[in-house]
């Protein structure tokens, strides 16, 4: 069993092309069949849309963000689960001023 806690201090920037003023942590070791990744959206921070090849689970921790889809925009606060299937374009946003965090959970890709 292992257990881990969220730490701020742990965050790295994601320097991706389209993604601003975000965070990112993986929470357990790479050698684990399931990844867990703790993202932090700041303040006027995004994400580029994009998609994956695996289903993906969050959970939204803190603040309130916006879920891009093609279907549409929706507003996600504290609580709230969310399951992306794969394949489906999605990206994030956070218009507001308090920082977005949130805890993504899949199965590690297989190649």
């Amino acid at each position: 069993m292992e257990t881990r806690k969220l730490d701020a201090a742990l965050l790295d920037v994601l320097e991706k092309q389209g993604y601003e003023n975000t965070f990112m942590a993986p929470l357990l070791p790479a050698s684990n069949e399931f990844l867990v990744k703790h993202f932090r959206i700041e303040s006027n921070g995004t994400t580029s849309s994009h998609d994956h090849a695996h289903e993906q689970l969050h959970y939204i921790v803190s603040g309130k963000g916006l879920l891009r889809t093609k279907a549409g925009t929706e507003l996600l606060e504290p609580g709230m689960l969310l399951l992306i299937q794969a394949h489906d374009l999605h990206g994030f946003e956070n218009p507001f001023e308090e920082d977005f965090e949130f805890l993504a959970f899949f199965r590690k890709p297989t190649h």
